[in-house]
């Protein structure tokens, strides 16, 4: 690295100067440049599409992911212009089935939090068990085999919650409630 800002302090000075103080060597200036380039930005990344955004455009809906695919980007290009109308009509739309999709991500992080409390009080109980009595034997403690329990519980019932919200969800949506085989947009 020092070489490089030795070249460049040089390369800099020279430049200061008159052009016929530079250096004749051009293949020097060549390689001074060579070192200086930024590298061209990597190509844009693209969402990754999961099966809940094909579930939405199976239906007819649209996400993000979806629409910043390159085939819907030209085909968006290439369509006609709308009305302003229909534009306004095409935004409620759209604004209605947000909002649905809010809720339902809404349900599931309401899920997950209850869920991550419900195995942070469990841990901190059993951290503050052997806190307080070191020499207790996990192996048929009544006090662990509850919050064994109540973690096994509270997984279920996060489970069946989240298998709620997405029923919930998908009848908003008008999407059948059977697994669909996956097809790729």
């Amino acid at each position: 690295m020092n070489a490089v800002r030795k070249a460049l302090s040089l390369h800099f000075r020279d430049s200061a100067t008159s052009i016929y103080s530079r250096p004749a060597d051009p293949a020097q200036d060549a390689e001074l440049i060579a070192m200086t380039t930024v590298a061209p930005p990597l190509q844009k990344s693209f969402p990754e599409i999961n099966s809940l955004d094909h579930q939405i455009a199976m239906a007819g809906g649209s996400t993000m992911a979806v629409e910043a695919t390159r085939p819907r980007l030209r085909m968006s290009k290439r369509s006609p212009k709308t009305t302003p109308r229909a534009l306004k009509q095409q935004w409620l739309q759209q604004g209605k089935q947000q909002e649905r999709e809010n809720d339902f991500y809404t349900d599931c992080f309401k899920n997950f939090h209850r869920l991550v409390a419900t195995v942070m009080d469990s841990t901190q109980d059993l951290a503050l068990q052997y806190h307080f009595n070191p020499g207790a034997s996990p192996a048929g403690d009544p006090r662990l085999i509850r919050i064994i329990v109540l973690l096994r519980t509270a997984l279920d019932k996060s489970r069946m919650e989240e298998a709620q919200a997405e029923v919930e969800w998908k009848r908003q949506c008008g999407l059948s409630n059977e697994k669909v085989a996956t097809r790729w947009v």
